[in-house]
């Protein structure tokens, strides 16, 4: 089974973690997801293309 993951990193400081979890994404962050989803539908669409062009039974 393949998977693709995408961290959060860590709070810096006193931020707890589930606080730093739940709180909405800054305007940096938000730029940074942009590029990071743009690079993972890249991805993605390479492995669907790279499992469509083998045999049934080599996908491991």
């Amino acid at each position: 089974m393949t998977r693709l993951r995408i961290g959060i990193g860590r709070p810096e400081g006193d931020v707890t973690v589930p606080s730093y979890v739940l709180s909405p994404f800054t305007a940096g962050e938000r730029e940074k997801l942009e590029q990071i989803l743009a690079q993972a539908v890249t991805c993605l669409l390479e492995l669907i293309q790279s499992r469509a062009s083998t045999e049934p039974g080599d996908r491991g």
